[in-house]
């Protein structure tokens, strides 16, 4: 890469050639009495080429394009400018830095806000489809909340999500004395009603991921994605300054990945929500202490009225 400042602009030069072209280049000047005027341009290139400097010569890839007070132009590693030019070197190289990242974030953030309109209608397209982002959403707060399924069941879903554990167990009670007198004898301190209960695996739900917090379709639309969409959208970057300029554009260059992450976990969250896999937790209901039958009754219901809702037009909030 090869950069010019040009006119208060930075210009990205493709040829080595387009440099060495330049009326007042040189690539074998001796200093003399001539001293540092600027530095105007820097380079990062894949084949070694050598120092300017008559002096020096050593092959680098890369340094800097400065413009002396002769006249001439020169390319120079850091640490012939450094030993050639002292600090006058280091302090002009800094700001030429400091100038190329800005211009850099500015390029960056004004192409970003040339797609924020085709961002916003990707994301309408995933929040307002057809058992779209809304309608997930809506159904997976349903099944963590219990407003609809009842506490009981919800809290089981909770526990699955807090061990990250997609086994579905249901309670059996154990009728062989001398399995309980074996845990007895392993489990002293517990009392028989504990003794007589197990956990059996009934098999495992599938997509449980689509719970987890950072699958959050709420979080990863309205809270990020869109938030970060308006941010690029109404930001100045002709007013900010380098840090500022610098996490705008990290913003703008993470937000395909966040679009791809959205589409990733509406896609987990419709595998998840299929009735063949919900259905799987319906044996549950068969342990009588942990549920009762309004439960069982609530997530049928559930169940059943699932793929009735149809898109709306409300947020996700």
């Amino acid at each position: 890469m090869i950069f010019i400042r040009d006119n208060g602009e930075l210009k990205n030069i493709v040829r080595w050639e387009d440099i060495i072209e330049r009326a007042n280049f040189k690539d074998n000047h001796n200093l003399a009495n001539a001293s540092l005027s600027d530095i105007i341009g820097y380079y990062e290139l894949p084949t070694m080429i050598r120092c300017g400097l008559s002096s020096c010569h050593t092959e680098h890839k890369k340094g800097y394009l400065v413009s002396l007070n002769d006249g001439c132009e020169i390319n120079i590693g850091h640490t012939c400018g450094s030993n050639a030019f002292d600090v006058e070197f280091e302090k002009l190289s800094k700001e030429f830095q400091n100038f190329r990242q800005i211009e850099e974030c500015k390029v960056t953030i004004n192409k970003a806000k040339t797609k924020t309109a085709q961002w916003d209608r990707d994301l309408n397209r995933i929040l307002d489809g057809k058992r779209g982002a809304k309608w997930a959403s809506r159904q997976l707060k349903a099944l963590v909340t219990g407003s609809i399924i009842g506490k009981a069941t919800a809290n089981y879903l909770n526990l699955m999500v807090k061990h990250r554990n997609a086994k579905i167990e249901i309670n059996e009670e154990l009728t062989d004395k001398w399995e309980i007198a074996q845990r007895k004898e392993a489990n002293p301190r517990m009392h028989f009603d504990e003794l007589k209960w197990t956990k059996k695996s009934i098999g495992y739900l599938d997509h449980i991921e689509a719970l987890f917090p950072e699958n959050d379709l709420q979080h990863l639309l309205i809270k990020r994605t869109q938030k970060n969409i308006r941010l690029i959208e109404e930001c100045d970057p002709y007013r900010m300054s380098l840090a500022q300029l610098t996490l705008i554009r990290k913003t703008a260059n993470d937000i395909p990945k966040d679009m791809e992450n959205c589409d990733l976990a509406l896609i987990k969250a419709k595998q998840f929500l299929s009735h063949s896999n919900l259905k799987k937790l319906l044996p549950i209901f068969d342990d009588q202490v942990q549920f009762n039958h309004i439960d069982k009754s609530d997530f049928e219901n559930f169940l059943k009225n699932m793929y009735k809702s149809s898109p709306k037009k409300s947020t996700l909030a």
